[in-house]
């Protein structure tokens, strides 16, 4: 069986990934302000928290095609991916499961973690296509949302071709944010052939601040799934104190 070399990760990607996180954390925390009525509840669904939830939700996805060509890029290594994806397809089953217990009106049904699952399955078709074939294909899953409809049943919800679905707290539909993954993945595949990844790698000393950005990096999926209980627990004591 042929044997497909482990690739070392890029100490970039985690810091990035770390302040993404910091982001989706200030997001939430936002989130749960409304929903305990310290702010106005219209306040994170327009403006500058709207935009920096799509911000975080962007970079997130496109971290995980840059990070899907990493660990790929000498080959699919199926074992690794296997376990992976059934480590995010599980985490994302587990949010659908604990929104829809805590707000059955608009659980999570769809969510970043389906999203990434989702995605990194498509994404493995495009680690060899040329990549004037990715950009052009970026570019139609970016448009093909407000160009074709195929109806409002439920199970194709999930796609974003739906004029209508159920409310979510939070739903990143297939189309137009696999063009975020597909992004990073080529990105990585350009950076790799002009030899950048390479130089990242060994051209650019770890400071004390990046080591801990990196520990958040390596371990995102569980600070992803514990943070929001911890916020919410803050701000709900915060507002039996508060009275």
């Amino acid at each position: 069986m042929k044997q497909h070399k482990q690739n070392p990760r890029l100490a970039m990607v985690d810091v990035l990934r770390c302040a993404a996180l910091a982001g989706m954390a200030v997001f939430h925390f936002c989130v749960d302000l409304a929903l305990f009525n310290f702010i106005a509840p219209e306040r994170v669904r327009e403006g500058a928290l709207l935009l920096l939830a799509r911000v975080v939700a962007a970079s997130f996805l496109f971290l995980a095609g840059f990070s899907l060509f990493l660990a790929h890029r000498n080959g699919i290594r199926y074992s690794a991916f296997r376990r992976r994806f059934l480590i995010i397809a599980g985490a994302a089953l587990l949010v659908s499961l604990i929104t829809y217990v805590m707000s059955p009106n608009d659980f999570v049904y769809f969510g970043i973690l389906h999203e990434i699952a989702v995605a990194s399955l498509a994404g493995l078709l495009f680690l060899r296509t040329p990549v004037l074939l990715n950009i052009v294909v970026m570019a139609v899953v970016c448009l093909l949302p407000g160009a074709v409809y195929i109806g409002d049943a439920p199970w194709l919800w999930w796609l974003g071709l739906a004029w209508l679905v159920r409310p979510s707290m939070d739903f990143v539909p297939f189309f137009p944010w696999f063009s975020a993954v597909l992004a990073g993945l080529t990105v990585a595949r350009i950076m790799d052939t002009a030899r950048i990844l390479h130089w990242l790698r060994n051209g650019l000393p770890i400071e004390p601040l990046d080591r801990v950005m990196q520990w958040c990096g390596r371990h995102s999926l569980f600070i992803y799934l514990a943070h929001q209980p911890l916020l919410w627990g803050a701000v709900y004591a915060a507002r039996l104190i508060a009275g």
